[in-house]
């Protein structure tokens, strides 16, 4: 099961009809799957898409039908394979670092730290049947953009198919997350390096 980014992301997802939805999921493969489906699924139910849940709680859903457990069932990934495929999506932006947020009660839990998935749509591009990854930033028609490694994840406030410099980022009815806007955010929505814009062509 490979543990980095690249060896884990299925970059073309061809589907059966034009009318066919895609999801994060059917873009990686392994214990990489298992995580950002089951956060993806959290994720669709909160309108900021935050998730709180923690690493234990993620592992328990994160299920290895390539193996079985003494009773026959599907075993599930250990915890150092779902921190390797967390640590991966927070790389490539994909989940912002969780933060501390202002306490507030969202869907009938108390919640005062959360972290954020990037929505599918703002890591794709679509053209009939195919879904091809992009990554953070590479997709001029969303509002989503980050900078590297989710230390600044934020929803860009900006006309339709062009992302802003200066951005904020409301977490429900908490405080705003603010972050440092700086030069060195433009790099981050700008197409990715040309080394690693290869690595993932390459992928097969």
């Amino acid at each position: 099961m490979p543990t980095n980014f690249s060896g884990s992301l299925n970059p073309l997802v061809v589907l059966k009809t034009i009318d066919e939805k895609c999801s994060l999921r059917r873009h990686f493969t392994g214990c990489a799957r298992q995580v950002i489906g089951y956060l993806d699924l959290l994720a669709a139910n909160d309108p900021d898409r935050l998730v709180w849940i923690s690493v234990g709680q993620i592992q328990k859903h994160c299920k290895n039908y390539d193996k079985k457990d003494s009773s026959g069932k599907p075993a599930t990934y250990s915890k150092s394979m779902v921190n390797k495929a967390l640590k991966c999506f927070r790389d490539e932006s994909i989940l912002s670092n969780r933060a501390a947020v202002a306490l507030q009660e969202r869907r009938g839990y108390k919640v005062e730290d959360a972290f954020v998935v990037t929505p599918h749509e703002a890591l794709t591009n679509r053209q009939a049947k195919a879904c091809r990854w992009v990554g953070m930033g590479r997709v001029s028609e969303t509002t989503w953009a980050a900078a590297p490694g989710g230390g600044v994840w934020f929803r860009a406030k900006s006309r339709p198919g062009e992302l802003a410099a200066t951005v904020e980022f409301t977490v429900g009815s908490g405080l705003p997350i603010t972050p440092r806007v700086t030069p060195a955010i433009t790099p981050a929505i700008t197409p990715m390096a040309k080394g690693r814009e290869s690595a993932l062509q390459n992928v097969s």
